[in-house]
């Protein structure tokens, strides 16, 4: 977390809006707010150090994906 909060400082500070999320489980996962911040934001940045396949950006994708299939 502490990574993902400099990036967002960093980021802030040339301009660029940020919203960090605290995804700390990947079971259970809070869909609403994955949905909630892809429909507000322009895209999803995921930062993790566990497995890139089957991870949070693989879920994270996942979710955005069958939400706009609806």
């Amino acid at each position: 977390m502490i990574v993902a909060k400099k990036a967002a400082k960093n980021l802030q500070s040339k301009g660029i809006s940020v919203r960090l999320i605290d995804m700390h489980t990947i079971k259970p996962i809070d869909k609403e707010v994955i949905i909630k911040a892809a429909q507000e934001t322009k895209g999803i940045i995921t930062i993790e150090d566990g497995n890139l396949n089957g991870g949070l950006g693989s879920t994270v994708c996942q979710i955005t994906a069958d939400f706009l299939l609806q």
